[in-house]
């Protein structure tokens, strides 16, 4: 551990690359959590699994996000992760950067063909989570990207139910825009 290694993430850098700790981490999850993008690169042209998930189902891409690492975000979405599966939470990387505030892996995320309408074991979209989290830029994005601004929550909440009870006018009109643009945009959907 002299140089920051550990038996995993040496295991890892010489092919062993499936290894993972008692809770489920891999090489990958623990340097992409770290910050450490020479290691995930290297072990990504290793052929890392880049899907593995720890026991609370997060992955190298969740972590990354959650931990605001820009470069790891990058690396992973090119080499193609999975950014649509669900943590034991049901959140994904989309809703995960929604959720931290992390406007800028939004946009990557969504270019990428993240699946904007996935709903977490609360039934709240990246939409829903934008406008509990008074995310407007982020909300922005969502809705020019064509979210459902429709779906309901385990309460039966839409996104525009919680910004009107809430009286969030301003995200009510991001919303009412994003309304009519869906409607104009309906039929060559």
């Amino acid at each position: 551990k002299q140089y920051g290694d550990t038996a995993l993430t040496l295991a890892a850098t010489v092919g062993h690359t499936f290894v993972k700790e008692l809770d489920g981490d891999s090489a990958l999850i623990l340097a992409a959590r770290d910050g450490r993008t020479d290691v995930v690169k290297e072990l990504t042209e290793a052929g890392a699994n880049l899907s593995l998930q720890n026991n609370y189902g997060d992955t190298a891409l969740m972590l990354a996000v959650s931990f605001r690492h820009k470069d790891i975000v990058e690396e992973l979405v090119d080499k193609g992760a999975n950014f649509d599966l669900q943590n034991q939470d049901g959140d994904s990387a989309l809703i995960l950067a929604v959720r931290s505030g992390h406007v800028i892996f939004v946009p990557k995320l969504i270019r990428a063909g993240a699946n904007l309408d996935l709903q977490n074991n609360e039934g709240d979209s990246a939409v829903i989570v934008a406008v509990m989290e008074d995310e407007k830029n982020i909300l922005r994005h969502l809705v020019r990207a064509g979210s459902d601004l429709n779906l309901q929550n385990q309460e039966n909440l839409t996104a525009m139910m919680i910004a009107s009870r809430d009286g969030r006018t301003d995200i009510v009109y991001i919303l009412m825009r994003g309304e009519r643009i869906g409607r104009d945009i309906q039929p060559g959907r």
